[in-house]
């Protein structure tokens, strides 16, 4: 039998993927104030949750930098996280893709296990989603390579709705319009797009392009008004470390 899909839920008239992923490509873009509208829809739990993610998926801190930068995504530091440059700006995106086929994709089989319970321990995480794993994975293997103290500019467009290209394959919105992989995926075509544009055009003209498109219009929140209650538990639970980098470097 066939599993039943679950109903797709819809805040402010857009999926809820949606609103996930603009938090997750906000934050990839360094754009605050997407991630304050999408924490607005979504919850600061799962804001939180989504942020902590982020930071091996794209931010890729020094080794030296972790506990700030896990602090800066606990709490939801908007301003401080997007300051922070990204494998795409370090110019990192495509060395890590190419090392991951080369070198790290057979290993990770091998290490999984014992990789996952020293990580846990080390950045005290009570639970690694299955999105986590290997990105977290990657980092540990690049972090002695990646040099500390580097940010960026903020993006301080205001907001006029959801960007086109936050609607991608991992959207019901994205799917629908089959907008599979964009600037702003997670996938590798879109994060090798991302890092060449950044690369040629830099983070002003690569973010005023993608603000120039097209937008799936929904109303600015003001963000002084209540967070809504976060319906869904939270998959990690993150306890902010001592301060010391004895393990880190």
């Amino acid at each position: 039998m066939a599993k039943e899909r679950k109903p797709v839920e819809y805040i402010d008239g857009v999926s809820r993927g949606l609103w996930a992923s603009v938090l997750i490509k906000s934050i990839r873009l360094g754009w605050p104030e997407g991630c304050r509208q999408a924490e607005a829809r979504v919850g600061r739990k799962y804001a939180s949750y989504a942020a902590i993610v982020q930071i091996f998926e794209d931010i890729y801190p020094a080794a030296s930098e972790i506990i700030d930068v896990m602090y800066e995504a606990e709490t939801c530091d908007w301003e401080a996280l997007c300051k922070r440059e990204t494998h795409a700006g370090k110019h990192l995106t495509t060395p890590l893709f190419n090392e991951w086929h080369d070198r790290w994709k057979e290993a990770w089989g091998i290490e999984k296990s014992s990789f996952l319970i020293k990580a846990k321990e080390e950045l005290h995480l009570e639970y690694i989603s299955k999105r986590m794993e290997e990105n977290l994975y990657e980092w540990w293997k690049f972090k002695d390579r990646i040099k500390p103290g580097v940010f960026r500019s903020l993006d301080q467009a205001p907001w006029r709705g959801i960007p086109i290209d936050m609607a991608d394959v991992h959207t019901k919105e994205g799917c629908d319009s089959k907008r599979f992989h964009t600037i702003l995926s997670g996938s590798e075509q879109g994060l090798k797009m991302l890092e060449r544009s950044v690369i040629t055009k830099g983070w002003e003209e690569t973010r005023a392009e993608i603000h120039q498109r097209p937008v799936i219009e929904v109303e600015f929140r003001d963000i002084t008004s209540p967070l809504p209650q976060d319906p869904h538990p939270t998959q990690v639970a993150h306890k902010k470390p001592q301060r010391t980098l004895a393990d880190w470097c």
